[in-house]
């Protein structure tokens, strides 16, 4: 029972293992208009830290099939675009949203971001805003810290072509790197940065 936003009523204490009856009362006025009122019970369940990464680790998006959806994109073939667009490059930002200080480690978007930029899961989960330390995150807070789309465990995915990108950029000692511009043919680099003269 909704009494407003984000107000459920936990009816943990009142249930019993088994089937349970649930009786509703409401306060009206004895001579006052009919109202309808529609009921939902939610079941909610609370996983750990390391479940949840654990899950989140197994829902993953091979380079090749993210790498396609970038070239679908860019040569206007992508049939979900409301509008088709086409451009050469596509420039995808790589530094954490949430510490912005440095690359993700294990990059991650949700199913419904329309973006290509990801943002790292360890940091995520480790910033989800909860009433009490040792509690549940709140569940409102599961939301893209780009898009603020719905980015709930089950809603994440581990982006192949993003930890492919980092491998490599690790490797030539470039992990500072902001951006990378991914061309039509599926290549990348790194998106040289305006660097200020003050002097």
């Amino acid at each position: 029972l909704h009494h407003g936003k984000d107000l459920p009523i936990d009816l943990t204490t009142f249930l019993r293992e088994g089937e349970n009856q649930l009786e509703i009362s409401t306060i009206r006025k004895s001579k006052g208009a009919a109202f309808d009122y529609a009921l939902a019970v939610e079941i909610v369940g609370a996983m750990t830290h390391e479940n949840i990464k654990s899950r989140c680790m197994e829902n993953r998006q091979p380079a090749p099939t993210v790498l396609n959806a970038i070239k679908t994109s860019l040569a206007g073939l992508d049939a979900d675009d409301d509008l088709c667009i086409t451009s050469s490059s596509i420039s995808i930002t790589l530094f954490d949203p949430i510490s912005a200080c440095k690359i993700f480690d294990i990059p991650v978007r949700g199913r419904d971001c329309q973006h290509k930029d990801c943002f790292d899961l360890e940091t995520f989960l480790q910033t989800r805003k909860r009433k009490q330390p040792t509690w549940p995150a709140v569940v409102d807070n599961w939301r893209c810290p780009i898009c603020k789309a719905d980015v709930r465990p089950s809603n994440l995915f581990v982006d192949g072509f993003m930890e492919e990108v980092r491998k490599t950029l690790a490797e030539k000692t470039l992990l500072g790197t902001r951006e990378i511009i991914v061309d039509q043919d599926g290549s990348w680099k790194p998106k040289p940065e305006k660097r200020n003269n003050n002097s």
